[in-house]
């Protein structure tokens, strides 16, 4: 069951779950707030991806996000996992989203969104408030989260879970149902060269950055503990420390190191609608303490070239 890896063992063993609150999908949609603007709005945007040609299929992605050195910040800013949807030989129409945002209140955030490509505004988005940044008792320390399809594949759950510097933990779970149109059945991790309209684009299927409202100070977030689990074969467990990761930038061409992810039609996407000039620290940066797999973001008046090797 993929509800196996919500937790390791030893992590079940230390939470001590405040309160859990599930919220059901239902058919009409919560008003988003005003950072929930999502991957196709005019978002500054700076990521990474999975350098492999090799397309895996995965059914659940898992990771962790803390917002350590962050101080204010005057736009919603965070991290975000994204991934093309997936049928049988193709992309699908549909992009999943789980962002994390530090808000200028001190709030952290979920958003999970799943985009329809030819559709305006998101086809579905949730939100839930996780807490306070701070180095409190009861401020978050990190955020554990992951999202994955059930076994009909008619269901997407995205699973938040804020671990607080006392040690505690509290749950929140999203369940997205599949709506018209949506072909998908597992997500999409790798690239795919495609010709759409005569243009040769890169896809790059899954992809982790920083995104936010404007071009905003004051922000370092770290994305570690990413793994992925695939059981149609295409892989097992794919722990992303593992795997060559590269670094893109948003770009309107069709260049080897931007951010375009999926398409429909004559209509390709990608994620964020402007550049985000930001630095990274990683595995491969001189310097640098991270182990393979994880990234810190942070912004700068220079940005990480397109097509850096991470790890």
């Amino acid at each position: 069951m993929v509800e196996q890896h919500l937790r390791t063992r030893k992590e079940r063993e230390l939470v001590n779950v405040k309160r859990m609150i599930v919220l059901i999908a239902v058919v009409s949609l919560i008003a988003p707030m005003a950072f929930s603007q999502g991957a196709f709005a005019a978002n500054p945007y700076i990521g990474a991806y999975r350098d492999s040609s090799t397309v895996h299929h995965p059914h659940q992605f898992l990771g962790r996000v803390n917002f350590d050195g962050s101080t204010s910040v005057s736009s919603y800013t965070g991290p975000v996992t994204t991934t093309a949807g997936w049928g049988t030989t193709n992309p699908t129409r549909m992009v999943y989203q789980a962002p994390t945002w530090l808000e200028t209140d001190g709030t952290i955030w979920s958003s999970p969104q799943v985009h329809k490509i030819g559709q305006a505004p998101a086809a579905w988005i949730r939100e839930d408030q996780l807490g306070e940044h701070g180095s409190g008792s009861s401020d978050i320390d990190y955020v554990y989260y992951t999202f994955f399809w059930n076994s009909a594949r008619t269901q997407v759950t995205f699973y938040y879970e804020p671990h607080f510097n006392d040690g505690t933990a509290t749950s929140y779970l999203e369940t997205y149902s599949k709506v018209s149109g949506d072909t998908s059945t597992n997500f999409a991790a790798g690239w795919k060269d495609i010709t759409v309209n005569s243009v040769n684009y890169r896809f790059k299927l899954l992809q982790i950055g920083a995104e936010s409202g404007s071009s905003t100070s004051g922000w370092k977030f770290k994305q570690y503990g990413m793994t992925y689990y695939c059981n149609d074969g295409s892989c097992t467990t794919v722990n992303l420390s593992s795997v060559i990761v590269r670094s893109l930038v948003w770009d309107t061409t069709s260049t080897t190191h931007e951010s375009w992810i999926s398409y429909w039609g004559t209509e390709v996407r990608r994620v964020g609608l402007q550049n985000y000039v930001a630095q990274a620290d990683y595995d491969l940066k001189s310097g640098s303490t991270l182990p393979p797999g994880e990234v810190v973001w942070y912004k700068s008046s220079t940005s990480v070239p397109a097509g850096t090797r991470l790890w």
